[in-house]
């Protein structure tokens, strides 16, 4: 059985500055939705999830209400119904990207590989910086889809081309597919890049 690991499915961060995403809620149920991100931040999920209840009575369809009612049903275990939160909020925002990874995430460990693989490929689709890219090859890895993996840790290289931890992780791949010349190649890279790199030894 797998599990959702908490520090792999983010909502968005709790900010003091003005925040567009939302618009249209009434001043009360913005506020509910800050406690419920400020509650999250610090491991308090009963706080959050009543925060984000109070919230739902006024805004039950708004995309931030679904957003954070996903975010503490992840962090509850609740998977599907995350997963049915976070496609209603996608019904309304395609393009969110923390919300389409966090339904990747939530489907692959709800045992729907088509659902999951088809988010990743869309956010891959659309990733255009290192730090997407990078997040989407460990998920890819992760979820066992090595040739994806492979692809975004390349595109990490074109743009960082010494990042460490993108070589390493393009040796994990590479190893994966079973080119162990071409992984055992890439470590050496990191090795004389960081010779004291343990993973690269380890590897």
């Amino acid at each position: 059985m797998t599990s959702l690991s908490t520090h792999r499915v983010k909502p968005r961060a709790a900010s003091s500055q003005p925040n567009p995403q939302l618009a249209g809620l009434s001043a009360l149920a913005a506020n509910h939705l800050r406690k419920a991100a400020q509650a999250l931040a610090v491991g308090d999920v009963q706080a959050a999830e009543l925060a984000v209840f109070a919230a739902r009575i006024s805004a039950p369809d708004h995309p931030e209400s679904l957003r954070w009612a996903a975010a503490v049903l992840l962090r509850q275990q609740r998977l599907a119904e995350a997963v049915d939160c976070l496609q209603q909020g996608l019904a309304l925002l395609p393009d969110d990207r923390e919300m389409r990874f966090n339904l990747a995430v939530a489907s692959n460990d709800l045992a729907d590989p088509a659902t999951a693989l088809a988010s990743l490929r869309r956010l891959a689709g659309g990733a255009t910086d290192a730090a997407t890219w990078m997040r989407l090859s460990q998920e890819f890895d992760r979820q066992g889809y090595q040739e994806d993996a492979l692809t975004s840790a390349d595109a990490v290289l074109k743009t960082a081309p010494t990042d460490l931890a993108a070589m390493l992780q393009r040796g994990r791949c590479l190893h994966a597919l079973g080119d162990t010349a071409a992984a055992s190649a890439q470590f050496r890279a990191v090795l004389a890049r960081d010779p004291d790199s343990a993973a690269a030894w380890f590897s």
